[in-house]
């Protein structure tokens, strides 16, 4: 071969080399996490990602290609299982199954456990030293994943709550009044704020809540031709009136799939306000049930849409009409671990 030809080989192949190499310094960080499988309420690929890199950083440096994995993380009776399968160096299988009742307690100890794989490798065997065959095991990883919570998968999460809430009538009774007009109440609407606490052993959850609530009840007053029976008490107010709401609520189940809940709960209601007579303070406490779809979002954000049914047990005033309340809210919330 001519040394023309030779000498411009050479050159386009160290050319090549060096772009490779700025290739691979660009490339930033090597290729671990070849693929990352996991139910959608788990952190996402990215997220586990950077908890390996961040748990390599923590640790000493490998040498050497990096031992790349793939993850697999699925739903069981009692939580969450991770599976970590990697093609090592020489050609050794390493794999390694983890257990935890949420999943990102379960992915912080796949991270550890990836982490591991990689400062534990070690420098390529002497190439004049005899070769013998290497045992597969899954105890290539020597140290053991951190413990995380109860082993039992009990775990207590918190909920706070805030939206709009309304009964669909009352709670005060229609105010009629004389001299040809008549005098109605609308339902009380409000505000109302809601902490709730869940505790789940394995895929069984069961809640309760505490809620209170400030509606105002608005009046309508409208003409009669004829004058109306009954008439109210001399001195009843006709004003808008201040509603004081509060719920206890115990929900033996939550019904999952995917990021949506059903929640149904037994329900203690408690209401203050001025009754029928407008002017004297009645207690009025019930009991029934309710339901509650929650939509999460965001990981640890949701939507809640509430609807309950509850009937009277006790009350101060003389006649009521409405044997059953009725409300319903709509609120924005925050799930804490």
């Amino acid at each position: 071969m001519p040394p023309r030809i030779m000498l411009l080989l050479v050159g386009l192949l160290v050319a090549a080399r060096v772009r490779v190499s700025r290739a691979d310094e660009r490339s930033g960080q090597p290729v671990i996490v070849v693929r990352y499988d996991a139910p959608p309420e788990c952190p996402s690929s990215e997220s586990f990602v950077e908890s390996v890199r961040a748990e390599i950083a923590r640790r000493s440096s490998f040498i050497g290609p990096p031992v790349q994995v793939i993850v697999t993380i699925a739903r069981e009776d009692d939580g969450y299982s991770a599976t970590a399968v990697s093609d090592a160096h020489g050609g050794t299988l390493l794999e390694r199954t983890v257990r935890a009742p949420t999943c990102d307690e379960l992915t912080e100890i796949a991270a550890t456990i990836v982490a591991l794989a990689q400062t534990d490798v070690r420098p390529p065997p002497d190439p004049i030293a005899p070769q013998g065959p290497r045992p597969v095991a899954s105890h290539e990883i020597r140290s053991p994943p951190p413990t995380v919570g109860d082993r039992t998968g009990r775990a207590l999460t918190y909920s706070f709550s805030l939206g709009y809430g309304a009964f669909t009538a009352g709670p005060a009774e229609p105010v009629v009044r004389a001299n040809g007009q008549v005098t109605t109440f609308n339902p009380a609407q409000g505000v109302r704020l809601g902490f709730g606490v869940a505790h789940a052993l394995g895929w069984w959850q069961q809640s309760a809540h505490v809620s209170v609530a400030y509606y105002r009840q608005s009046t309508t007053t409208v003409s009669a031709p004829v004058d109306p029976l009954p008439i109210p008490s001399p001195g009843a107010s006709l004003d808008d009136r201040d509603v004081l709401h509060a719920t206890v609520d115990a929900c033996p189940v939550h019904v999952e799939y995917k990021f949506l809940s059903l929640i149904p709960c037994v329900t203690f209601s408690m209401i203050e306000s001025q009754g029928t007579s407008g002017y004297d303070p009645n207690l009025e406490t019930g009991l029934g049930a309710s339901g509650r779809i929650r939509l999460g979002f965001a990981k640890s954000f949701f939507v809640e849409a509430l609807g309950a049914a509850v009937g009277l047990l006790s009350s101060e005033e003389p006649v009521v009409s409405h044997h059953v309340r009725l409300f319903y809210a709509l609120s924005l919330g925050v799930t804490l671990p």
